[in-house]
């Protein structure tokens, strides 16, 4: 798995993360709470929180399609109002195979 945090600001105030599904966690709910909480250490680590995302894209696999719906509780859960912008993407498929959902995330930290 690939994780990538990048940044062309001088100020790094602005974050690009992102996270595929592990198969291990179960399906496309469990694979997004997992990614989540995932995305929450590293930005931690950076000083900020998931309160800083202020916007999220997530990819999801055919087979995790029937029951992604069920991945908004999840973005409740995580986020406060007001959510971040969210798009969803269908795509054919993840790196690994039984990978049901990625998620790219931007977060924008305030300045030091």
């Amino acid at each position: 798995q690939i994780e990538l945090t990048a940044s062309r600001a001088r100020d790094k105030r602005v974050l690009f993360l992102a996270a595929e599904g592990d198969p291990a966690a179960g399906g496309v709910v469990e694979q997004c709470r997992e990614i989540y909480a995932r995305i929450g250490k590293l930005l931690g680590a950076s000083g900020s929180g998931l309160d800083a995302v202020v916007k999220t894209t997530e990819f999801v696999t055919p087979a995790g399609l029937a029951a992604y719906r069920r991945t908004a509780e999840v973005r409740r859960e995580v986020f406060a109002a007001p959510y971040p912008a969210a798009t969803g993407v269908i795509c054919e498929r993840l790196v690994q195979p039984d990978a049901q959902i990625a998620v790219e995330v931007v977060a924008v930290r305030e300045a030091a």
